[in-house]
This record gives C-alpha cells, structure tokens and sequence, in this order.
C-alpha cells in the first residue's frame, strides 16, 4: 500500500502508523538511517519537516547524511548561508 503512495504522504502515514501502534501522542526522535537518492532532497527534506510541523515528530536526525547533502539540503529548501552552495553536480 504504501508503495503506491508519495513520498510525503508514505513518510507522514508511517509516523501515523508507529504513533498509533506504539500509543504515542509524538515521536522524540525520528532517525533516518538511509537516504533516498532518487527523491529530491527538498521533497524529502518538506516532508521531514511537515512531520515536526504537525507535532508528531519533535526532532529528526539523519545519520547517514553527509555534510554535503545536509547543506544542499538547507539550501534547496530556502535556507541561506553563502557556504551552502551546490557545485555543479548538485552537491
């Protein structure tokens, strides 16, 4: 089922799902433990964030996240810092 959805709706019906099985009113930490090359990271990074918005998440890590993509990161999704600037591969 969740493979025919988005990835921003599989992120937030997982998190809905472990709230739900788990009887948890949020998550403390939401740890990402791989990262998905073949989704933009702007959408991943949207995603990640709607989830804090929400109330369900509080904070979340990314652990196998080089430096490089979370500076990409911020900077795909508005954030502004003249040494988080994408090379020309993108990273």
């Amino acid at each position: 089922m969740l493979a025919s959805m988005g990835y921003r709706t599989r992120i937030l019906a997982s998190v809905q799902d472990s709230l739900k099985r788990l009887q948890f009113d949020y998550i403390d930490l939401l740890q990402s433990h791989g990262f998905d090359y073949q989704t933009p990271i702007a959408e991943t990074m949207e995603a990640l964030h709607e989830v804090v918005k929400t109330g369900y998440v509080r904070y979340i890590g990314m652990s196998p996240c080089h430096a490089a993509v979370s500076c990409y990161a911020k900077y795909a999704t508005g954030g502004s810092s003249k040494s988080c600037r994408p090379t020309d591969n993108g990273f």
